[in-house]
């Protein structure tokens, strides 16, 4: 073989080889990018699916209302599934609200969808959605209409026909068995996995729905907290009323007791001052006359004339005598003072500050105030036992003490007994109040801490002491219990908690209703 047709063999061979690394390699190109383009398809895709579950997601780290949400939510769906059109119906809870239908949101993405918008609004005008929103709210739960143009007629068929629509996706969005709002999907020719999205949004706006449930929710505990809170703070301030007012009654029923504690030293009071009135002119006739006697200059005259003035006027006796009287004046006024001021702290509204005090200073408080109603015909024994301080309110628990007295006063008709007892039991103050009195009967034993009832007769209770006191003591995180026997007697038992040996007078505040 000649050595040129030898070389072209060879050149020939050589092509064939090239060509088949060149088929191979852009084989293998063709593949590669192939791969690239369905990777990037794919991260695009999962870039879309987190970007829409980021917006859902600011609905509850940015609290952003729903109705600015889902214009944001519908255009990410849009993008995802490459959708022409989407529109969406919102609900709102607050019944006051009227109820909204959002313009048509269009994909940016495709050409045909730019100046359409205006065109695609007649499908808006006819039943067509309205008639998806009613099956959709009964049903509560997602569906796509294949083929819609079955469904409309007229314009509105002409314009879906225009952009070749073959289905519908109603999506809606459910919290507490309701349905907040609900999205319309478009699809089109050029829509991709379309069944794909549909269970992929159905997902999503799930998720939505908790959120929006949840959110609700809370909304709604904290309205119902804040009217809760509301309704305390009314309530407290009613039963600080009551209180005020049951003590201004206990002070109306012992006014007559009280004006006679003060009359009695006042009366004396006056009668000392007029004693004293009269011991003045004479002290003041006899310095005069002293001042006479200087100018006499017999020494032993003088003395014979002040001797004779000292025996006439008595005045040795004047002088043991005022001194008597100024120490007796002065502890009329003291009672006086003590009666008043008791009377003034009793009286006055109390406050929100708690305080260590003793059971038996109450108790002695209480006695002070009831002392005149009592004397007539109620005895009173006391052992009071050194107990420990409790903390609490003191005009608040010598109110309810004083309450338990009277009571315990009215039910003794004539010559009985009051016997007040305090011991320590088991890390609690136990005070006891047992008279001799009449009793109560069984059928009203259960009913007394009742508000507004009672057994007296019209006028002389408002029905309010017990059940103001039973209020007070459980306040004070303690009990009050009776016990009762009809002719023998009644013996009410308060019982509170020992004061903590690190509580201060700062943290012991009023523990409210």
């Amino acid at each position: 073989m000649p050595d040129y047709q030898a070389a072209f063999e060879r050149e020939k061979k050589a092509r064939k080889v090239a060509e088949k690394v060149l088929e191979d390699m852009s084989r293998e190109l063709y593949l590669v990018n192939d791969q690239l383009k369905n990777q990037y398809d794919k991260m695009i895709s999962e870039f879309k699916q987190k970007t829409l579950l980021l917006q859902i997601s600011q609905y509850s780290q940015d609290m952003i209302k729903l109705s600015e949400l889902l214009p944001d939510i519908i255009s990410s769906m849009l993008s995802m599934a490459t959708l022409p059109f989407g529109i969406f119906d919102y609900f709102p809870y607050d019944k006051s609200r009227d109820n909204y239908r959002s313009p048509v949101y269009t994909n940016n993405n495709l050409s045909d969808t730019q100046s359409s918008t205006s065109t695609f609004d007649e499908i808006l005008v006819g039943d067509f959605l309205n008639d998806m929103t009613a099956d959709v709210i009964r049903e509560q739960h997602g569906k796509y209409i294949d083929n819609p143009l079955g469904l409309v007629e007229g314009d509105a068929r002409n314009v879906m026909e225009q952009h070749k629509i073959e289905g519908v996706m109603v999506i809606p969005i459910i919290a507490n068995n309701h349905a907040v709002a609900i999205l319309y999907l478009f699809v089109n020719d050029e829509s991709t996995s379309v069944e794909d999205y549909m269970e992929l949004f159905s997902s999503s706006v799930k998720q939505l729905g908790y959120l929006v449930e949840h959110r609700y929710n809370e909304e709604k505990l904290e309205a119902n907290y804040k009217q809760l809170k509301s309704t305390v703070n009314e309530l407290n301030l009613t039963q600080k009323q009551l209180v005020q007012s049951e003590k201004m009654a206990s002070v109306g029923q012992l006014s007559s007791g009280i004006a006679h504690e003060i009359n009695n030293p006042m009366g004396y009071i006056k009668s000392n001052i007029n004693s004293l009135t009269k011991y003045q002119d004479i002290y003041k006739q006899g310095f005069l006359f002293l001042q006479a006697l200087l100018a006499e200059p017999d020494n032993e005259k003088r003395l014979s004339e002040l001797d004779k003035y000292w025996q006439k006027n008595d005045l040795s006796y004047l002088l043991n005598d005022t001194d008597i009287l100024l120490e007796e004046t002065q502890q009329g006024i003291a009672r006086v003072i003590n009666i008043v001021s008791g009377l003034k702290s009793f009286a006055r509204a109390s406050d929100e500050k708690w305080t260590k005090i003793s059971i038996n200073d109450c108790v002695e408080e209480a006695l002070k105030f009831s002392h005149n109603q009592l004397k007539y015909n109620v005895t009173i024994e006391k052992n009071l036992a050194d107990v420990p301080a409790i903390k609490g309110n003191a005009g608040e628990l010598t109110q309810v003490i004083l309450n338990l007295l009277i009571n315990a006063g009215h039910a003794i008709e004539k010559d009985g007994e009051i016997t007040i007892c305090s011991q320590l039991i088991n890390d609690r103050v136990v005070l006891s109040i047992a008279d001799s009195g009449m009793g109560i009967e069984p059928e009203n034993l259960k009913h007394i801490f009742d508000p507004f009832f009672t057994t007296k007769e019209v006028g002389e209770g408002t029905g309010l002491g017990l059940s103001i006191s039973f209020g007070i003591i459980q306040n004070h995180l303690g009990s009050i219990d009776v016990k009762s026997a009809v002719d023998k007697g009644t013996t009410f038992t308060i019982s509170l908690p020992v004061a903590l040996g690190n509580d201060s007078d700062d943290d012991l505040g009023n523990n409210g209703l």
